[in-house]
């Protein structure tokens, strides 16, 4: 008897002295290691990319020795040159929190209640950042009934720890990564991470290698893995468009080397209806017809259109957050995921046709087919003559994937256009999706 008692009091003796050990060495997310730090946008609660080898690393003492566990993984590597740097193997998707350590110097940093899913950086000016309690009641009451949700995780450099998404902090979330977050999450079932780093009233040559907004917003979140980049820019580009689609290539190379993914799915998104003083230039116009030069362009990129954005033409930051950023997770599952039966895509021009009555335009991409949701007629053709000067033309649908510009003179007609202007108002769609403008000029 007396042996089994010092047998149980050695144990637990045993026991505390380990407990006690662990917790010496041991430090939570918000202190630093002696020897080396990790990433400032590893946190609690955060969300690995599925799917990927994830880098994971941080700077450091050279000559230490670092080791990271995870996910039944062991990996190991030194700091050379004062940082460090290991990949963990590609995962699949879990919904279950894991802790992840980091040791170095003979103390343990730990991670809690890490995700692996879908993660993905958000990037650009003020419309990606633009919190949801801007937009007023109306848009708060249309994220209420998705805003409880353990399995989205937002993270944030200021907190450190990844944020929660819940009803008492979704006023805060940027309301178009939360729209994207919340449908994302909805079709695919798995874990959504987002990263958001945007900076207001700014051209895209801020964000190259480089500049200011690039070492402070961009280089500090590289080589973090991400699924795809998901980018909203292009406003304060509207008064020079000619030089967008160069610096558009140079972007999304700058992010991908940066993200170490050469082929990272990137998806833009279209200028919102905007127009100053509400007057009809071509400077938004112009800047939409760009972003689709950028899309044929660039391989593994996409775009998501927003003309039906607002009639409210003073509103540089529109109010339909929600269903853009639906639209944009749904174009992630279609196009990027291959999830069936689901629509994100837009219909695009594909060529214009002289007949006896008129203009037959086709267009690519068609899901559903094409309808209107007002009227007979499909309002924003355009055609001029020689001049080319264009005025209003009367259309109508014609099949699934067709729409008839009518006219009495076809021959005279030499160019077509559709919603090239600031504000279009429009009424065709692909079951929910609006289709994409065009300006088209007959070779002869």
């Amino acid at each position: 008897m007396k042996m089994l008692i010092k047998k149980s009091v050695k144990t637990v003796a045993l026991f505390l002295m380990f407990m006690l050990l662990l917790t010496s060495c041991s430090v939570r997310r918000g202190d630093k290691l002696e020897d080396v730090q990790i990433n400032q946008f590893f946190g609690n609660n955060m969300v690995l990319a599925r799917n990927k080898k994830v880098a994971v690393f941080g700077t450091g003492k050279d000559g230490t020795a670092v080791e990271v566990n995870f996910n039944g993984q062991t990996k190991n590597t030194v700091v050379e040159n004062g940082k460090w740097k290991l990949y963990l193997d590609e995962m699949e998707a879990n919904t279950q929190g894991q802790n992840l350590y980091v040791h170095a110097g003979g103390k343990t940093q730990i991670i809690t209640n890490v995700l692996i899913g879908e993660v993905w950086f958000c990037s650009g000016q003020s419309n990606m950042f633009y919190p949801v309690k801007e937009y007023g009641n109306r848009m708060y009451e249309e994220f209420v009934p998705d805003a409880d949700n353990p399995l989205i995780r937002v993270g944030s450099v200021q907190n450190m720890d990844w944020t929660v998404s819940a009803l008492d902090n979704i006023k805060n979330q940027p309301a178009y990564s939360a729209a994207f977050s919340e449908q994302l999450q909805k079709l695919t079932g798995v874990p959504v991470g987002v990263i958001v780093r945007s900076v207001g009233g700014s051209s895209i040559t801020y964000f190259l290698e480089g500049t200011p907004i690039y070492n402070t917003y961009i280089k500090p979140v590289m080589p973090f893995t991400f699924n795809g980049i998901l980018w909203y820019q292009g406003e304060n580009d509207t008064t020079h468009t000619d030089t967008y689609l160069n610096y558009f290539k140079q972007l999304t190379t700058t992010y991908r080397n940066g993200f170490e993914d050469p082929d990272m799915p990137f998806v833009a998104t279209q200028l919102a209806n905007y127009s100053l003083a509400g007057i009809q230039d071509r400077q938004w116009s112009d800047m939409r017809l760009v972003q689709l030069q950028c899309l044929d362009a660039v391989a593994n990129s996409y775009l998501v259109c927003q003309l039906e954005s607002t009639r409210d033409a003073v509103k540089i930051h529109p109010d339909n957050k929600k269903s853009l950023g639906t639209r944009a997770a749904n174009l992630v599952c279609e196009k990027i995921l291959g999830l069936k039966d689901i629509y994100g895509t837009s219909p695009r021009f594909e060529k214009a046709e002289r007949t006896e009555n008129g203009i037959l335009i086709t267009f690519l991409g068609v899901n559903t087919g094409l309808t209107l949701n007002s009227g007979e007629a499909v309002t924003e053709f355009r055609v001029c003559g020689e001049d080319k000067v264009f005025y209003d033309a009367t259309a109508k649908v014609v099949s699934k994937n067709q729409v008839l510009v009518e006219s009495e003179n076809p021959a005279a007609i030499k160019g077509v256009s559709y919603c090239d202007v600031s504000v279009p108002y429009i009424n065709m769609y692909d079951g929910e999706n609006p289709v994409f403008n065009f300006q088209y000029y007959f070779e002869d």
